[in-house]
């Protein structure tokens, strides 16, 4: 299924942690509306990106392969023509970085025969109690962070159960031709993800928290997933499959999540529900 070395000894528990609080934003109801307010005449700073993710029944709709089954392909518009990726996080094993809302990793698409980057991605996550959006982002700007998407990227990530806003900032490096983050030595990951690490997260805390504190870290991954692209309901959506290892007993779960994007509150929370009552129709949620 996937391109890769042997794997080295890593903390697959912490892979499995990482995805699940990527996947399954916190619960604050299942069909939460944002509390809008205003400022006076002025409404207040929205973001412009919304992310809706949704969990697919893995054992529904993989074949035997762990792969797309052809009906699921035809459903959502999509061929089997899908791109790998191995992706690596950093963290404590006291998950320092996780309770701090932070999250470290680098990702690398496999492209055969072509040139392709580490893809460094720093991203501080603000939960959003009671779907009250305007708390995350007045949190987040006494924070410091730029509300104007320049520096940092802001996205809302919306889940079956919950919402949290999201600040990204991205760095990238180039790799080898055909290598994977199996094939990365593990000291050069962590020189790479130190010595890119913004200022905000370095001074979180305190003065260069973020840079002692990720001496501690361990590498958790790399993992690979494959990514469907097609379209349903009038979205541009993507599907991908997440292969992850427990070495404790060496099991293999596989997550299957559907998203797609859109720009706006109101049309993001409209094709959610769209979505979510036809993949209920189908039985795929």
């Amino acid at each position: 299924m996937y391109h890769r070395k042997k794997k080295s000894c890593h903390s697959c528990l912490l892979v499995l942690l990482m995805l699940l609080c990527i996947m399954l934003p916190e619960s604050s109801g299942i069909f939460p509306a944002v509390a809008f307010a205003e400022n006076g005449a002025q409404a207040e700073w929205l973001p412009d990106s919304y992310e809706i993710h949704l969990m697919l029944d893995s054992d529904l709709v993989l074949n035997k392969n762990h792969l797309l089954k052809q009906e699921i392909l035809n459903t959502f518009q999509a061929d089997d023509d899908y791109k790998t990726f191995s992706l690596a996080y950093y963290e404590t094993l006291e998950q320092d970085f996780f309770e701090e809302g932070w999250i470290n990793r680098i990702r690398l698409k496999y492209e055969e025969n072509d040139e392709n980057d580490f893809k460094l991605t720093y991203k501080k996550r603000y939960h959003i109690p009671e779907s009250d959006l305007y708390s995350a982002v007045h949190l987040a700007e006494a924070d410091g962070f730029d509300l104007s998407g320049e520096r940092w990227e802001p996205e809302v990530d919306w889940g079956y159960t919950g919402m949290t806003l999201s600040f990204s900032l991205e760095a990238s490096i180039l790799a080898d031709t055909e290598e994977t983050l199996a094939d990365l030595d593990p000291a050069e990951g962590f020189a790479m993800m130190k010595d890119h690490m913004p200022s905000e997260e370095q001074n979180w805390k305190s003065g260069l928290w973020g840079i002692n504190t990720f001496q501690a870290t361990e590498l958790a991954g790399p993992i690979f997933f494959n990514r469907y692209t097609g379209k349903y309901l009038g979205q541009k959506v993507r599907i991908e499959v997440w292969e992850v290892h427990d070495e404790r007993d060496d099991s293999v779960y596989y997550l299957t999540e559907l998203s797609f994007k859109t720009d706006k509150y109101e049309e993001a929370a409209a094709a959610r529900k769209q979505m979510m009552d036809s993949l209920l129709d189908m039985a795929y949620f």
